[in-house]
């Protein structure tokens, strides 16, 4: 039997399971929290998901399963693998009282500062932040635009109309942050880990081309460095050679 915690929302099995006073208290195994499981067998303020031994398995009557129910339902060709309908609500429940990090995005609880990247809760000024300031006014009110969009049809199309102008326009510190707020809201959001993943990829190739470039003006740069100190040494000999000759013009 799987639970959704009453207090962090999370959802599993429970990691333990008590007899407490006549009552089961079954403990969430994401924070520890005990969730009372009633008489009617509903933990306190929690919500009981059946686990796949207690669903009723019976083919539904004509002799099909439910899931070849869904399987007509859909059609023959099955859904658009260029369409993944996500709900745009976030993932965390709203009596949660979790904490998320306008720097990062990640979510917590009781935290002063982010147990992902450090940032101090007590630092951020709302609209004073680095990543509060639009440069481009126009071009962020456009990108805006489009996540709205990438949301309300949750196709891959929409999604890199939105990445395509982000780049054009040099706002893909903006993606990335939505994107990685999406991601914390929504973790069941696929073409959202894709898009990251697309991002990591290309910071990645622009990071080995740049270390790449550095190493070849390295090459030319000690190349020419050993040019120029040959050209020393040349030097250098020649007008002791011309020295030598000038104090003992005999010796020849």
């Amino acid at each position: 039997m799987k639970i959704v915690c009453e207090q962090c929302g999370a959802s599993g099995m429970p990691a333990s399971v008590k007899q407490d006073a006549g009552a089961v208290l079954l403990e969430c195994a994401s924070c520890g929290h005990a969730n009372k499981l009633d008489t009617g067998g509903e933990p306190g303020g929690g919500v009981a998901d059946p686990s796949p031994a207690d669903a009723d398995s019976s083919p539904e009557p004509g002799g099909r399963e439910p899931e070849e129910d869904a399987a007509v339902d859909r059609g023959a060709e099955g859904p658009d693998p260029n369409t993944l309908r996500v709900s745009r609500e976030p993932a965390v429940a709203a009596h949660v009282p979790a904490v998320q990090c306008r720097k990062c995005g990640h979510r917590q609880h009781g935290k002063d500062s982010c147990v992902r990247c450090g940032f101090d809760f007590s630092l951020d000024v709302p609209g004073e932040m680095p990543w509060d300031i639009e440069d481009d006014v126009e071009a962020t009110k456009e990108a805006v635009r489009l996540w709205e969009r990438a949301l309300d049809e949750g196709s891959r199309g929409a999604h890199q109309a939105f990445m395509t102008h982000c780049l054009d326009a040099g706002l893909e510190e903006f993606a990335g942050r939505r994107y990685r707020f999406r991601r914390a809201d929504r973790p069941d959001d696929l073409l959202a880990a894709e898009q990251l993943d697309a991002m990591v990829e290309r910071g990645r190739t622009r990071l080995m081309s740049k270390l790449d470039a550095e190493k070849v003006d390295r090459k030319i740069d000690a190349a020419a460095l050993n040019r120029r100190i040959l050209w020393v040494v040349f030097i250098v000999g020649v007008a002791l050679a011309l020295l030598f000759l000038s104090l003992y013009p005999n010796l020849f």
